[in-house]
């Protein structure tokens, strides 16, 4: 059987991202900084206090980012500001403007294995202001 039979349907040429949950000798998921579908309606974005929020698109109003640096993303909603700190974070930026992002991890060592490859997007700090403080 066809592992995936929905595949003849599917886009190509489309990156996808999915949840890696399959845990490594530590016991911990290697970390994912960030996952893609097609067009959605909210982002999630998981804090490493335990904490998730899930804006959603139609409330996003601007996407601040650095080109070069790739380690700021400035997301401003109508009810909140998240500031997304880190490495290699264009590729989510891309994302979030192609309203393909489906979730944003922020890093927590005790939750995941440290990422392997250094050009991987990578998501050091997440700040909430204006919403849950």
């Amino acid at each position: 059987m066809n592992a995936d039979p929905l595949k003849v349907f599917r886009r190509q040429g489309i990156e996808r991202h999915t949840d890696a949950t399959t845990p490594k000798q530590s016991g911990r998921a290697p970390y994912q900084a960030f996952t893609t579908k097609e067009k959605l309606g909210r982002v999630e974005i998981r804090m490493k206090d335990g904490f998730s929020h899930a804006p959603g698109y139609n409330f996003l109003l601007d996407i601040y980012f650095e080109h070069a640096e790739q380690t700021g993303i400035l997301l401003v909603t109508s009810f909140a500001c998240i500031k997304i700190l880190g490495r290699n974070l264009l590729p989510i930026a891309q994302a979030l403007q192609r309203h393909q992002c489906e979730r944003l991890v922020e890093f927590n060592p005790t939750e995941y294995d440290p990422p392997t490859d250094a050009s991987a997007p990578f998501i050091e700090s997440i700040g909430l202001r204006g919403g849950r403080s």
